[in-house]
C-alpha cells in the first residue's frame, strides 16, 4: 500500500488503529490502485548506517 502526502508517494502498511496521517490521507494499493479505508502507518524504510 502506498500514499501520496504533498506529491510524495509514502510506503504504508496497516495499522491497528487511526494515527493522524492515516485519518487525513487515503492508501491505496500498489497493485491495483484500489483504496483502502483502514488505518494504516507510514513504512519506515530508512536504513541509516551508525
Amino acid at each position: 500500500m502506498a500514499t501520496v502526502i504533498e506529491g510524495t508517494a509514502h510506503l504504508v502498511v496497516p495499522a491497528p488503529a487511526q494515527t493522524p496521517a492515516s485519518a487525513l490521507y487515503l492508501a491505496r494499493c500498489t497493485g491495483c490502485s484500489a483504496a483502502d479505508t483502514g488505518p494504516w502507518k507510514q513504512l519506515n524504510t530508512s536504513s541509516r548506517a551508525a
